[in-house]
């Protein structure tokens, strides 16, 4: 199935100043351009949580002044994750060394952000042996109820699907699909839902998205 992963090219967007301020800031950096590979992924063992089918989330990152992110945060915490807040300057988090650290040991991130961060993040990535394997859009539809619309493994977007549909607000629902990402390469899958949230006023969309290692060439 075809891709319905959407970004608005609107440039009345503030959304795209950002963008268009962090691809310079990538271009500075000397970090690849490159898309994202979903299908074809095979994952590093050593990224591997105690349960085999499983990748262990190393890391979560959340902007706490959003509540859907601020609800990932928590629920990522919850479950042992280290949690990294920011208040949407991702440059922060070069100052607490957290880049330092996935350069001398790829992980297995996950998000609930704005977009800059996300584009950020996976450019960063992409540049360390990493890719996106899960990632999803949500923002509001006409009747100011929030729309999603996923791609990734197919079990992580039933998940999603499932637990979205027992309960209100997504950004729990995002950080419990996250703890069940496949430590094996899987297809790619899409899905467009809506949920009975609602969006605050003049809220920003947002992207959900895991990182993950691509597999060495002994894996």
């Amino acid at each position: 199935m075809a891709a319905r992963w959407r970004v608005s090219n609107d440039r009345s967007d503030p959304m795209v100043t950002r963008r268009d301020f962090l691809k310079g800031a990538v271009a500075t950096t000397g970090m690849a351009l490159g898309g994202s590979a979903f299908a074809g992924i095979a994952l590093s063992g050593s990224a591997r949580a105690t349960d085999p089918a499983r990748l262990r989330l190393d890391a979560a990152f959340c902007q706490p002044d959003l509540a859907a992110s601020a609800a990932f945060g928590a629920e990522a915490r919850r479950r042992g994750v280290t949690v990294h807040a920011f208040d949407g300057d991702i440059t922060r988090l070069w100052a607490d060394g957290v880049f330092d650290a996935w350069r001398a040991r790829p992980a297995v991130v996950a998000g609930l952000t704005t977009y800059p961060a996300f584009f950020l993040l996976e450019r960063i990535g992409w540049d360390h042996g990493m890719r996106v394997v899960f990632r999803g859009e949500h923002k509001p539809d006409r009747t100011g109820r929030i729309a999603h619309v996923l791609e990734g493994p197919a079990a992580m977007l039933h998940i999603f699907q499932t637990d979205l549909s027992a309960r209100a607000g997504f950004g729990a629902c995002v950080a419990r699909a996250a703890a069940r990402t496949p430590a094996t390469a899987a297809p790619a899958s899409t899905c467009s839902l809506d949920s009975t949230d609602r969006w605050p006023a003049g809220g920003e969309h947002l992207y959900s998205w895991v990182i993950a290692p691509r597999a060495s060439a002994t894996a």
